[in-house]
């Protein structure tokens, strides 16, 4: 497990990338969660890669 401990703004309709170092597996589920724009954190979302 490798947690990103940041966040950033990414616009509507755009994209983000972060780099999860060399000790991320090179398959898995990537699990993230949406800043409302209250600061209230929403539902988990996730992927596979």
């Amino acid at each position: 497990s490798h947690e990103v401990k940041s966040a950033t703004f990414v616009p509507p309709k755009s994209s983000a990338s972060f780099k999860l170092g060399s000790t991320a597996a090179p398959h898995g589920t990537v699990t993230w969660r949406l800043i409302s724009d209250y600061g209230m954190s929403l539902e988990p979302h996730s992927g596979s890669f």
